[in-house]
């Protein structure tokens, strides 16, 4: 009776540390795998750009046709927060999907729709923005059709052309306001009341280089 009730003492005191050196090796497991912390996109008139943000430099590979790409990311994960598929329906993009896959790699699949060549490239840590994959998804026929415009502008009229820019944009806010307001946001509403205010004038015609929140 005696070494059976050590033996059961000593197995209430020995599976409880089991179960803590598990859960530590769990939790140990889970913090090395790169987190995927968002998919964001924004739409130019010539291009569309996604950014994939992740916690540490990624390690991926692609593979890309004429309908899809495939980004596959080794050892990492993705909160249950971002939605598995997402449908856009934006130039040149249908949806994006997140997948699990064997082995911690999450892979996510781009959908594209009308569009020209595509761009894959990786971003490191920079100014607070956390490590990133970029996609861009060039729109030909638009850029091809906004060239055709000023154009036609500069041969049909004697104006002075005038373009203004309205710097950063999409991914790149600018410098940041105590109320969290954004540069590039007051740029754009400046830059646009100047184009409104030269094309009321005889003699000048305005373009902006960004018309939108992008880069």
């Amino acid at each position: 009776m005696c070494w059976k009730s050590i033996i059961v003492k000593k197995a209430r005191c020995v599976i409880p540390l089991l179960v803590l050196l598990l859960m530590g090796f769990l939790t140990s497991e889970a913090s090395a795998l790169n987190r995927i912390l968002n998919v964001r996109h924004w739409v130019a008139p010539d291009h569309t750009r996604i950014v994939i943000d992740a916690s540490e430099p990624p390690d991926i590979t692609v593979e890309k046709d004429n309908q899809r790409i495939l980004i596959d990311f080794k050892d990492a994960a993705f909160p249950k927060n971002l939605p598995q598929k997402t449908i856009f329906n934006k130039p040149g993009l249908a949806f994006i999907f997140i997948d699990r896959l064997p082995e911690n790699r999450i892979r996510i699949e781009i959908s594209l729709s009308d569009h020209g060549d595509t761009k894959v490239f990786k971003l490191p840590k920079f100014e607070g923005k956390p490590d990133r994959v970029v996609v861009d998804i060039e729109l030909p026929e638009v850029e091809k059709k906004e060239t055709e415009e000023r154009e036609q502008v500069k041969t049909a009229r004697k104006d002075r052309i005038v373009v203004i820019d309205p710097g950063h944009g999409g991914d790149d806010p600018g410098a940041i306001g105590w109320a969290r307001t954004q540069e590039k946001d007051i740029v754009l509403k400046i830059a646009r009341r100047l184009r409104d205010n030269l094309n009321q004038r005889e003699g000048y015609r305005a373009f902006l280089t960004r018309n939108g929140d992008y880069y």
